[in-house]
């Protein structure tokens, strides 16, 4: 989720582009690891989980 926050946040096309490149990267390790976390009871928290505001502003200082 803060990889999709700070691509939200993100005030130029590239760094959008680069938040979401590592939320995809993120995406297909977690896919790549499914089987052996569910076998081992290991629980994945699911993106369901947490929710984002509509930010429009950064909270943070460029800075």
């Amino acid at each position: 989720m803060v990889f999709v926050t700070f691509s939200k946040l993100a005030q130029t096309k590239e760094l959008k582009q680069h938040f979401a490149k590592g939320r995809d990267g993120i995406e297909k390790i977690l896919d790549s690891l499914q089987e052996v976390l569910e076998k081992e009871n290991i629980p994945i928290s699911s993106s369901g989980d947490y929710q984002i505001s509509n930010l429009e502003m950064s909270p943070f200082s460029d800075k």
